[in-house]
């Protein structure tokens, strides 16, 4: 049966009173906001015509949105939910993560990443929009973890259209975000004469060894021992099999190979590594959560689907391997950081034979594994893997004329 009011918002008077009395502040503060900024826009971005000495000394631009959105949507926010609050169910999980998708992104990534017209940002603008935020972080940070939502409210209409809403409305900023930071990257060459945007439209820049480590390493080693052992609680043969084929992986790529790798570039902005930071982490946590919450039937590694699994991984590593070798030893034997058409092995079919490797080892995962999570990280590395590949393949037929034609970009003879 429909209720119009879903929820229970059991509280104490005081409670009651406070969330309330922020409420109706909320709303009047969001009337006065409107008139004013319909008057005169704030001072910032575009609208700074000069003349924002006014709002006090300036501060460095990304430090200010990060305090005026991180501090209050996401440290404040994650403080409120968990010592504040008390309900813990699935829906009120489900609303802290939405919020915390948007905060991470608006308050740390966006600001990192962002090539700001100016360096410096007035400290009264800052503080003007961290006041609403605390108000507005606080208040519906206390509702999702105070108000006790029926059990099976991820069926009820409201949820559904909301949470579409909110993913549409998320892709739709985050897309007119880089539309944005696009349009004001400059375009230049590196050694090999290869077009590229400048870094600085991804922030500041970091080691790259360091920088490969950190998304690497930190998600796929790290995170993912630490959900195996202190949040799954399956321990047979068949869970440590695929924790070791994860680990094997991981260990190599985000630890031995950006140790032993000649990069064309000592630095990396940091944009770029926290854009592979964060979905490692989320696919990180899924696949050991998985694979250490699963039960799998005792025989299982008789099951065809664990042995074709577990061989596809193993050519798909070796592959990889191979031709992170064959890369890496290319640029030794030139002498040089710069680029040159690798041939021999897999690399006479194909532009990118890493790509095709790794890609091959999470089919594996997908089919050992037999689970949602598995495929949904296996279609994520293809739709990293095949653009990447088709633009690499495209790059090398441009700088280099004797390049072959014939070589398909990831999959041999089809792709």
């Amino acid at each position: 049966m429909f209720q119009l009011l879903p929820w229970t918002f059991a509280v104490d008077t005081v409670h009651f009173w406070v969330h309330y009395g922020l409420v109706f502040l909320g709303f009047l503060l969001g009337g006065v906001t409107i008139l004013v900024q319909l008057s005169k826009p704030a001072p910032y971005g575009k609208f700074d015509q000069g003349n924002s000495e006014s709002w006090g000394v300036t501060i460095n631009q990304r430090l200010g949105h990060i305090l005026s959105d991180a501090t209050p949507g996401v440290l404040l926010f994650l403080l409120v939910f968990f010592l504040y609050g008390t309900e813990r169910q699935y829906t009120n999980y489900v609303f802290l993560g939405l919020w915390q998708a948007h905060y991470i992104h608006r308050g740390i990534i966006h600001p990192l990443v962002m090539r700001y017209s100016k360096a410096q940002v007035p400290l009264g603008i800052t503080l003007g929009g961290l006041f609403p935020n605390c108000i507005f972080s606080f208040l519906c940070a206390d509702w999702i973890s105070s108000a006790r939502y029926p059990d099976q409210y991820y069926y009820d209409p409201r949820f559904i259209i909301g949470l579409l809403l909110f993913v549409f409305g998320y892709v739709t900023n985050k897309w007119a975000d880089l539309k944005l930071r696009s349009l004001r990257r400059q375009k230049g060459t590196d050694g090999a004469g290869r077009a590229q945007t400048t870094f600085e439209s991804w922030g500041v820049t970091i080691n790259q060894r360091l920088g490969h480590i950190l998304s690497d390493a930190t998600p796929g080693v790290l995170l993912f021992l630490l959900v195996f052992f202190l949040y799954g609680t399956e321990r047979q043969y068949t869970n440590y099999v695929f924790l070791g084929l994860w680990q094997a992986h991981y260990i190599h790529r985000g630890i031995i190979h950006p140790l032993v790798m000649r990069y064309s570039k000592a630095q990396v902005p940091l944009g770029i590594t926290l854009g592979g930071l964060f979905p490692n982490c989320i696919f990180s946590f899924l696949c050991a959560d998985w694979i250490s919450s699963a039960r799998y039937p005792d025989q299982y590694y008789y099951d065809p689907r664990f042995i074709i699994g577990l061989l596809l991984f193993v050519f798909g590593y070796v592959t990889n391997k191979w031709a992170d070798l064959k890369l890496r030893s290319l640029r030794r034997q030139k002498g040089s950081n710069g680029y040159y058409i690798p041939s021999g092995g897999l690399f006479e079919l194909v532009a990118c034979p890493n790509y095709f490797g790794e890609l091959v080892e999470w089919l594996g995962w997908a089919v050992g594994t037999w689970s949602l999570s598995g495929l949904a990280w296996m279609l994520f590395g293809c739709a990293t893997f095949v653009p990447r590949a088709a633009h690499t393949r495209k790059w090398y037929c441009e700088q280099f004329m004797e390049y072959p034609r014939g070589r398909k970009a990831l999959i041999p003879f089809v792709y």
